[in-house]
């Protein structure tokens, strides 16, 4: 699974941008209480929560506040730090993206092909 797949589970996934900011981007007493009660019956709370513990995250996420995860967390100020938009590309993708800038179209095929046969092989 990856980092954000449970996000098409979430029940927060269908909200209007205007609803989503009413409910998950004003922090007042009010706004929490609200996002706590709706959040309560989302079936994938605790990922959202393990999410936002990850990336030291701003706003309301899984019903709970900054300062309420940073109590779970230990850390005594926000490091308002943002999680990836995309995921973050591992050593060896990063190696196999530099390698494949200098192919040619011809390498491509030549390499598609060489696939191809391996596996009739199997």
């Amino acid at each position: 699974m990856g980092i954000w797949d449970w996000q098409v589970d979430a029940k927060c996934k269908d909200l209007s941008l205007d609803e989503s900011e009413r409910l998950f981007f004003t922090q007042t007493k009010l706004s929490l209480r609200r996002a706590q009660a709706y959040c309560s019956s989302c079936p994938v709370q605790e990922l959202c929560l393990n999410a936002a513990l990850s990336f030291d995250s701003i706003f309301i996420w899984a019903g709970t506040s900054e300062k309420e995860r940073r109590k779970l967390t230990g850390l005594k100020r926000p490091r308002n730090s943002y999680p990836p938009l995309v995921p973050v590309p591992t050593q060896e993708e990063l190696r196999l993206q530099e390698l494949a800038k200098n192919w040619t179209e011809r390498d491509l095929e030549d390499a598609l092909k060489l696939v191809g046969e391996l596996l009739e092989a199997l």
